[in-house]
C-alpha cells in the first residue's frame, strides 16, 4: 500500500517529509516554546493561543496522511502515532539522548525509520 500511496501522493509524502524535518528543527532552535506548546494541561484560558498553532498544526499533518492513505478507518490515530513518533524523537534531540541509542547526534537514519514506518518505505 505504502508504494501504491507514494505514487498517488508524491506532493503529501514530500509535505509531511518537510514538516516533520521543520517540527523537529523547531524543537531544537526553541527547546522551551516547543515544550510549552506541548503542554496542553494549562490551566483553562492560558494556552488558548497555543492551541490555535498546535491544533491547526495536528490537522495538517491529518490532512497530508489521509492524502498518502487515502483509505484509512482513522486518519487522526494514525496521524497521532506519527505525531507522537516525532514528538519524541524532538525530545531525545532537545535533552541530548541520541547518541546514547543510536551512537550518533544524528536524527535522519531515526526520521527516516519513523516516515517509513508510518507513511511506507518508498514514501520516500
Amino acid at each position: 500500500m505504502g508504494a501504491a500511496a507514494s505514487r498517488h501522493c508524491p506532493h503529501a509524502t514530500g509535505r509531511l517529509d518537510a514538516l516533520a524535518r521543520a517540527y523537529l528543527g523547531f524543537a531544537v532552535a526553541n527547546p522551551g516554546m516547543f515544550e510549552l506548546m506541548s503542554s496542553h494541561d494549562l490551566p483553562e484560558g492560558r494556552g488558548v493561543e497555543l492551541r490555535r498553532t498546535t491544533l491547526p498544526l495536528f490537522l495538517t499533518f491529518v490532512g497530508l496522511v489521509t492524502e498518502v492513505h487515502p483509505q484509512s478507518d482513522d486518519p487522526a490515530a494514525a496521524t497521532a502515532a506519527l505525531w507522537s513518533n516525532l514528538h519524541g524523537l524532538a525530545q531525545l534531540r532537545t535533552w541530548g539522548s541520541l547518541r546514547l541509542i543510536t551512537g550518533d547526534d544524528s536524527v535522519e537514519p531515526l526520521l527516516r525509520a519513523t516516515l517509513d514506518a508510518h507513511l511506507g518505505p518508498s514514501a520516500r
